[in-house]
């Protein structure tokens, strides 16, 4: 039997659509009714009230619908060993040349690309699409003002592009999309997002992005990422996750301001093993100096297993302004920053055990190095710092 996390934990901007979906209640007016279905089925969406329970099954919860690729059941074979078959209105021969014009249609195997116009030459297998182009192929789609497509390499370049993949519940739009043979998506100077059709809760915009359906990773340069429209974050360079599968990396950083100064934490998240993983967050308190804050966590089948660990070697004393107007008054520093200059702590260990047994544990144990820790330097990374103490 497997054991291992769910996808909850994730790493920057991973799966930010299920865990910000909910935005887009708030991010601007709603789109009418005519629009939203237009553009919905634009992007193979269907409503959760149109689903069937095998597809609800697959619905997240923070989506009220699931991209539904119609070609996901084709019988067409390889397009790299299939025979190429062509329809249009009006065809045209000269030489190794084919000039096709009104509603082209291209089948290849279990791909299908559809055209206003193409130019295809035989001797190199190379073909021109213009009009409305259209590729689609089992978990894929990408459209284009214009394309220029490999038919024996399976490779293709759009001008003017979007493209859906189906079951990595990911779209997004560029100037320039180029669609590899082995499936790999660039977009130049592109976005992506998770988000239903009508909706952008989130979005990555990028110089250039590459989204890999097989090792469901995704990379980007010159990125920025927007919630509900704002703009959080810019990075040089961002690796993200494209599916379900946890992936080590960057979590979203911490800032907060307060009578001592700014507040920074910047969590790392670990992936160990399907069943254990660990969140390492190095943070700066200004007034108290830098400290590293750690979560560990083991899942096996019968108990779930987390320990929490922080440390702050040689505290500053804090950067309260009224205490400094004090201390320049000649009141005793040793009164009033009582734990300059000590090592202060955290351990945190949680158990909750029982699992596919008759019997159930639940240990919370905690302590700290002083009973001023959590008013002084409340934690930022972990669970803990919700509870009540």
């Amino acid at each position: 039997m497997a054991i291992r996390f769910p996808p909850s934990k994730t790493v920057l901007v991973s799966h930010l659509g299920a865990a910000l979906g909910l935005l887009g209640l708030l991010a601007g007016s709603a789109p009418s009714w005519a629009e939203a279905t237009a553009e919905q089925a634009h992007y193979d969406w269907v409503p959760a009230q149109d689903l069937s329970p095998e597809q609800q099954a697959e619905r997240s919860y923070a989506c009220r619908g699931l991209y539904v690729d119609p070609m996901a059941d084709s019988e067409g074979g390889d397009p790299a060993s299939s025979d190429i078959h062509l329809e249009a209105d009006r065809t045209e021969m000269a030489a190794d040349k084919i000039l096709l014009s009104g509603d082209v249609s291209i089948r290849q195997g279990n791909r299908l690309i559809q055209a206003d116009a193409m130019s295809y030459d035989k001797s190199t297998d190379q073909a021109s699409l213009s009009g409305g182009v259209e590729i689609r192929q089992p978990g894929l789609l990408v459209r284009g003002q214009g394309a220029d497509v490999d038919m024996a390499g399976q490779g293709a370049h759009f001008s003017g592009g979007e493209f859906l993949l189906h079951q990595q519940h990911m779209r997004g739009s560029a100037e320039k999309i180029e669609h590899r043979p082995d499936g790999v998506v660039v977009l130049s100077g592109g976005k992506i997002t998770s988000c239903e059709p009508g909706r952008e809760s989130w979005l990555i915009k990028g110089r250039r992005l590459t989204v890999d359906p097989n090792t469901q990773q995704g990379s980007g340069r010159d990125v920025m990422v927007q919630l509900a429209g704002i703009p959080v974050l810019y990075t040089p360079y961002i690796t993200f996750p494209v599916g379900d599968q946890r992936q080590s990396g960057l979590l979203v950083p911490s800032l907060s301001t307060s009578e001592g100064g700014i507040d920074i934490t910047v969590p790392w998240y670990w992936n160990i093993a399907p069943n254990i993983d660990a969140t390492l967050a190095p943070r700066f308190a200004e007034g108290h100096g830098a400290m590293l804050e750690t979560e560990w966590r083991y899942l096996n089948r019968y108990s779930m297993n987390t320990l929490n660990l922080a440390g702050l070697y040689n505290d500053e004393g804090g950067g309260d302004p009224d205490i400094d107007r004090l201390i320049a008054e000649g009141q005793s520093e040793a009164l009033l920053r009582p734990y300059k200059g000590e090592n202060r702590w955290l351990i945190n260990m949680a158990h909750e055990g029982g699992r596919n047994t008759r019997w159930y544990t639940d240990v919370d144990y905690s302590k700290v190095s002083d009973v001023d820790y959590f008013r002084d330097l409340q934690p930022e990374s972990f669970t803990v710092a919700n509870n009540t103490f």
